[in-house]
């Protein structure tokens, strides 16, 4: 009885490691392009071209956010994980992995996952419109 327990133990050990070496390992090979630099907030923002992927009616993307200042809790970088519906030109969020590197390089400090996803209208004239711009003509 007490081996089981230990085993379910140890599984769970592994396939925690696993799971945060593939948030590290996904950040760190991925192809982040399309970058804008914000001059009034410091905010550098990246797109993964190889994370854009047709799902259906929609399209799924990840952006890197990099802060100018660290956050209270040490967090440098913010990976974004976006579905899209291109023919409403709306937008909402799937999860957040908060990384205290920048490049969203090592583990992630945090993971957000969103448990209430609300479609929505990105901020006129906002990086995340022009992300949806280039998301929808780059897999047509």
């Amino acid at each position: 009885m007490l081996g089981n327990h230990y085993k379910k133990k140890q599984k769970l050990k592994v396939t925690l490691i696993l799971v945060l070496f593939g948030f590290t390992l996904s950040s760190a090979l991925a192809e982040w392009r399309f970058r804008e630099h914000d001059k009034k907030t410091g905010l550098t923002y990246r797109l993964d071209y190889d994370s854009i992927q047709k799902i259906g009616v929609h399209v799924n993307f990840r952006l890197l956010v990099d802060l100018s200042k660290p956050f209270a809790n040490g967090t440098v970088s913010i990976e974004q994980h976006y579905r899209i519906d291109c023919a409403t030109k709306q937008i909402q969020w799937e999860k957040k992995l908060f990384f205290t590197e920048p490049l969203g390089e090592g583990s992630p400090l945090t993971v957000g996952e969103n448990t209430n996803p609300q479609w929505g209208h990105p901020l006129k004239g906002s990086f995340y419109e022009r992300s949806l711009n280039f998301v929808c003509e780059f897999i047509q």
